[in-house]
């Protein structure tokens, strides 16, 4: 039974869908990885950062002053954040993949246990659309994953940001102290 004009217009808007889904999949695939390294980034520059607190904390008579060690403590606690906030973004997820040549095999198969010719037509014009469904489960779970890796991200690099602001200001102390 060959389909109609309007079947096969919706059957070329699902495999439309079912593209668009294969594209925002590999797009949201590439902005974890780009998150992934700028977790890795922040955490490497905070771990840099902290031990050079910790070697000027070290040195004899460095910090002779309130101010001095204030801004250190300051400026370890948000390194510490940086670092925690660095790993909770790299932590391993469970995360859905893309669709399984095995879960669009069952649609196919549950198409040939029909027997009905018009049932069957019926259901092949929207296989795309059923196939777009695994892909959107998975899109979803793919950005429920990166949002939440994005927000550990910017924390880390704010805790980053205001520690390197208390390094800063430490320094500062300490050269124009006398």
């Amino acid at each position: 039974m060959a389909l109609s004009n309007s079947e096969l217009l919706i059957q070329a808007a699902q495999r439309e869908v079912l593209e668009s889904y294969r594209k925002e999949f590999d797009q949201l695939c590439s902005a974890f990885r780009d998150l992934e390294s700028k977790a890795q980034g922040t955490a490497a520059l905070a771990g840099a950062f902290l031990a050079a607190g910790l070697a000027l904390f070290n040195r004899s008579g460095g910090l002779a002053g309130q101010r001095t060690e204030i801004l250190l403590l300051l400026g370890v606690v948000g390194l510490a954040g940086a670092i925690l906030f660095s790993v909770l973004a790299l932590r391993v997820r469970r995360v859905r993949g893309c669709p399984s040549g095995g879960e669009v095999a069952r649609i196919v198969d549950n198409l040939k246990g029909i027997e009905d010719e018009k049932e069957i037509s019926e259901r092949l014009l929207y296989f795309y659309g059923d196939t777009a469904a695994l892909w959107r489960a998975c899109v979803e779970d793919r950005k429920v994953a990166n949002n939440a890796k994005a927000r550990h991200v910017w924390s880390a690099q704010l805790c980053l940001t205001s520690a390197a602001s208390c390094v800063v200001a430490l320094i500062i102390v300490l050269i124009v102290s006398p």
